[in-house]
């Protein structure tokens, strides 16, 4: 998948809302997974885009990123120096964005929270 850009505006009138990424930092992902990200991929937030920054987990996570919450990006890392170190990746991947959401891999959102934070 290809690394994520903030930039696109909002296609609704009115005022433009602020970009999102929601950085989900992984790690040998459970069966939870796919519950976190479809409640991402649901969100009513119209500039939101969401990241996985996978920190050197055995099996690839892009397909399941991808089967989850299609409109998501991967970025893989060879090992993993924690969660922190881990969403630090971002830096080095996003532009543009106005707001991070750090998520650890088992987090499940409600339906507006995104909006409800911005």
């Amino acid at each position: 998948m290809d690394e994520p850009a903030a930039d696109a505006a909002a296609s609704s009138p009115g005022p433009p809302t602020p970009a999102v990424v929601a950085v989900v930092v992984t790690h040998e992902p459970g069966p939870w997974f796919e519950e976190s990200l479809r409640a991402l991929a649901t969100q009513d937030y119209s500039d939101l885009t969401v990241l996985v920054i996978d920190a050197g987990s055995r099996q690839d996570p892009t397909q399941r990123v991808a089967a989850a919450c299609p409109s998501g990006f991967v970025r893989r890392i060879d090992v993993n120096p924690g969660f922190g170190a881990a969403a630090n990746e971002v830096l080095e991947t996003v532009e543009g964005a106005s707001y991070l959401l750090f998520c650890h891999d088992d987090v499940e959102l409600g339906p507006g929270t995104v909006q409800a934070m911005v």
